[in-house]
């Protein structure tokens, strides 16, 4: 399959998790492969897009984000937060934020143990900073 078509699919998708409960868990089949579709082994077009859909899909139930989790999405998603690329960071972010919420710290607790995720985390909020104030001293100086 054509990149072009995975991430069509992945935009599919994303927008069926995006709908009712009962058709974001109509999603269940698809989970493994939105999963294998993150990070290095696809195009960030694809990775994001499922990034995405993952995201949807975890906000929706504890239940959901509990099997996101024992399916392994916890640790391609906070991979995907190591480069410096400020578009897929927001989507991840947003994405790891409702896998990891709720009231078992446990998912949370696994994401900081992984190399590098923190110093990621703490590079982007810097950069975002940064970005942030230069836009204001920017428009306060005209």
């Amino acid at each position: 399959m054509t990149n072009k078509l995975v991430l069509e699919a992945a935009w599919c998708l994303t927008n069926i998790a995006a709908g009712t409960p009962e058709q974001t868990k109509s999603l269940l089949p698809t989970l493994p492969l939105l999963i294998a579709h993150l990070g290095e082994k696809s195009s960030l077009s694809v990775s994001e897009q499922c990034a995405w859909a993952l995201g949807n899909v975890a906000g929706e139930s504890d239940e959901l984000r509990d099997l996101l989790i024992s399916q392994g999405a916890l640790i391609p998603l906070a991979k995907m937060m190591l480069p410096d690329n400020s578009s897929t960071i927001r989507t991840v972010a947003w994405a790891l934020s409702n896998l990891i919420k709720g009231p078992d710290p446990d998912a949370a607790t696994e994401l900081v143990k992984i190399d590098g995720v923190v110093d990621a985390i703490v590079r982007h909020l810097k950069k975002s900073l940064f970005v942030q104030t230069y836009k204001l001293s920017f428009s306060l100086s005209c």
